[in-house]
């Protein structure tokens, strides 16, 4: 028939190297990272962490600062909900704050993974990555290509996409270096809304400096009774 020569349009562009689809590098991320930390046991404790009245960090050790008291690591996930939020949570060491960080990514993950792309994608990083990667950006794309297996895979920082970092602060670096690090926090703070939760070793509150990186909340983690 006279129709016999009309095109149809391609519905698959094909891609460089041959490919007519490529996987979603960011999703495949937030895949393998909740399998690793599904491999982990998972701790109860600290199960409560009182909210620092003013988001203050200046407070007695001994006794905590004012403010009420909460579930964790319900709150936490409350908190980092809230658009642009930087949520801090402090304790000495030795409480289970990385296990806690660790249920945090796993609710983030399945909120992700089951939502209708809304929720922000978890990227779990440690502190010591963002040293070694000199930048959060680097760092969070590093992850990335690495957790999904795509070396020279797209930028998840410049996709646009809700992120949701939580960054594990305790790593056992020095004082100066901990400080080198929440620079380059604050220089990606400044041009970030991506959401962050972190933790912060109780005795080394005095290098954050919150004229520079303003906590939305601080969680500081009690012990119990």
């Amino acid at each position: 028939s006279k129709n016999d020569n009309f095109s149809i349009p391609a519905l698959f562009m094909r891609l460089k190297g041959g490919l007519l689809w490529r996987p979603d590098p960011l999703r495949s991320a937030v895949v393998a990272g909740l399998a690793e930390v599904e491999t982990q046991a998972e701790h109860s404790l600290p199960t409560r962490a009182v909210q620092s009245l003013g988001n203050s960090l200046d407070y007695d050790p001994e006794v905590g600062p004012a403010g009420p008291m909460f579930d964790t690591p319900m709150k936490l996930i409350e908190l980092s909900l809230q658009d642009k939020a930087l949520v801090l949570f402090v304790g000495p060491r030795g409480m289970t704050k990385g296990s806690q960080l660790q249920s945090v990514y796993r609710q983030a993950a399945r909120s992700f993974l089951d939502g209708n792309g809304i929720a922000p994608a978890p990227v779990l990083l440690a502190l010591r990555d963002v040293l070694e990667s000199r930048g959060v950006r680097k760092a969070i794309d590093d992850k990335v290509s690495a957790l999904a297996k795509t070396p020279n895979g797209p930028s998840a920082t410049s996709s646009g996409r809700p992120l949701l970092l939580i960054i594990d602060g305790e790593a056992d670096i020095a004082e100066d270096a901990l400080r080198a690090a929440l620079r380059l926090l604050v220089e990606f703070r400044l041009s970030s809304t991506h959401r962050i939760v972190m933790t912060l070793d109780e005795s080394l509150r005095a290098a954050w400096d919150p004229r520079e990186l303003e906590p939305t909340a601080v969680l500081v983690a009690r012990p119990m009774d």
